[in-house]
């Protein structure tokens, strides 16, 4: 008994990771304009559109903490993301790790943050399961689905055919306004965007134009 009390002690004093690390990577990759883009990612995820055939991908990984004791985290690796091409789409995912596990006492946090181009016709479909997701520029579709976290949106009104919301348990608010957790909006444009979260706010800055002013 003695011994195993000994063993525990000295493996609580030995110490790991480093306060906070920092790991920032860019991935790049040629696509169709039009093409189909699935996101399935962990994290934060800041989507913006631009007119160039590609898409890139830069990724902010943040883990602070600290382990007493014995955890796998160094051989599990750092937070990478792939671009491949699945049954006629582009997939953005994470590459595959090891659950993590501790033998001791852990504070390790990991954050990821992902700052993502797309080709402004390309049909944009989002899955996450927690994280805040903001979309900035026009895009013709977008199709979003979160489980837990806020969407924000900057959507130009004239270029509207169909925005469609629900926020189970959080609400809508449309330029400021509480829309309750339903909201639609028809219009004579082709950008068709569909927003579902199940935890969390969605909010959506309606602007006139291109400029960024909104609709009062």
């Amino acid at each position: 008994m003695k011994i195993l009390v000994v063993s525990l002690v000295l493996l609580l004093c030995v110490g790991g990771v480093v306060s906070q690390q920092i790991n920032t990577k860019t991935y790049s990759t040629a696509v169709d304009k039009a093409t189909t883009v699935l996101i399935e990612l962990e994290g934060d995820i800041i989507i913006n559109s631009w007119d160039l055939p590609k898409i890139d991908v830069k990724v902010e990984s943040v883990v602070t903490g600290r382990v007493w004791g014995y955890s796998n985290i160094k051989k599990r690796g750092d937070y990478n993301v792939c671009i491949e091409n699945s049954g006629g789409m582009v997939i953005v995912r994470p590459v595959p790790r090891k659950r993590i596990y501790t033998i001791g006492i852990s504070t390790i946090r990991e954050s990821n943050t992902h700052y993502i181009y797309l080709p402004s016709s390309a049909k944009v479909v989002v899955h996450s399961q927690r994280g805040r997701i903001s979309v900035n520029g026009i895009f013709d579709s977008m199709d979003i689905e979160n489980c837990s976290g806020s969407v924000e949106l900057k959507i130009i009104k004239s270029r509207v055919r169909f925005v469609g919301c629900s926020a189970v348990s959080g609400k809508v608010l449309i330029n400021g306004s509480n829309e309750g957790k339903r909201f639609k909006l028809i219009g004579t444009g082709n950008s068709v965007y569909t927003i579902n979260s199940d935890t969390g706010d969605i909010v959506i800055d309606l602007i006139n134009d291109v400029n960024g002013k909104s609709k009062t």
